[in-house]
Parts: C-alpha cells; structure tokens; sequence
C-alpha cells in the first residue's frame, strides 16, 4: 500500500516542481474511464480517473487510478504516474502517444471464498490515444496501451479542463 502513495507522491511533486519555474499556469484536465484489461490470463473490465498537467503545450503527467475486476472476488488496483506527449496542439482531435509506470495489487479469492492470495507488481505500459474536444472545457477519447500487467489496456475516456 505504501508503495502506491510514494509513486503518486513522487510524480506529484515533479510537477509541482516543474511548474514552479513556469511563467504560465499549468493547464490541468481530470477525466474518468471505462474499459477492458487482460491482465494475467483473465479479461477484466476496467474503470478509473486521472490528473493531468500540462509541463508544455505539448507534454503532461498525468497521476491515474485504475480498479481492474471481474465476478469471483479478482480485484485489481492500479497507481501510475503517466507521461504524455500529443502528437498535434489543437483544439479539435488531438492524438498522443503515452507511456505509465506505476504499481498494481492484485488480489484472487477462490470461486468459494476458501483462498485467497494477493500480490504487488511493478506495472509499465505505453500505447496511444486520440482526444476529441467538444468544446474548450470537455472532450472524449480513446486509448489503448500494451505492457506488463496488464498485457492489453483498452479504455474510452471522458474528461474536463479545470484550469
């Protein structure tokens, strides 16, 4: 559990760090996400919400949490600290490529509840996405990433500008 808080913290504070030496005032977007995850041998179904701040017009970290399940007590909770680059600054569709490196628990009940195991794992993945803004405070996109745990990360995403 700590080392969740410690990668949440430590991604927080570089952008903290390097807005601090910015003039302009980081564009900052939340957003929330519905998808699938294969992770192990399992499919699961995926939802989640993530920060993002701007460091130039260009590049963003991004902090995310992601809960990963499925029916017979699979839970899966994930903390990543994501770097994104878009490929186009532009208010109508803007495709990026992103990359994440963070922490996953998981933990297994059999069908019957009588075991149970849990486990903490490096997590890394990179993939791309597409957003589509609808205006200048909301949009909608797609993403999918690959890696290791888990191995296929398909999400759609509706988000916020806040700032």
């Amino acid at each position: 559990m700590g080392n969740r808080f410690i990668c949440l913290a430590a991604v927080l504070s570089a952008v903290m760090t390097v807005h601090g030496l910015s003039r302009d005032p980081p564009k900052i977007q939340w957003r929330l996400s519905g998808g699938y995850a294969r992770l192990f041998e399992d499919h699961h179904a995926a939802v989640g919400t993530g920060l993002r701040v701007a460091l130039t017009p260009r590049v963003s970290l991004e902090a995310e949490l992601r809960l990963m399940g499925q029916a017979f007590g699979d839970d899966n909770f994930l903390v990543t600290g994501n770097l994104i680059y878009d490929l186009r600054s532009s208010s109508g569709a803007v495709p990026y490529l992103i990359g994440s490196m963070g922490v996953i628990h998981s933990r297994r009940s059999s069908l019957f509840g009588h075991e149970t195991w849990t486990r903490t794992d490096i997590t890394a993945s990179g993939g791309g996405g597409v957003r589509f803004y609808l205006g200048r405070r909301v949009f909608i996109g797609l993403e999918g990433r690959i890696g290791h745990d888990p191995l296929v990360y398909s999400a759609a995403n509706v988000g916020f500008v806040l700032k």
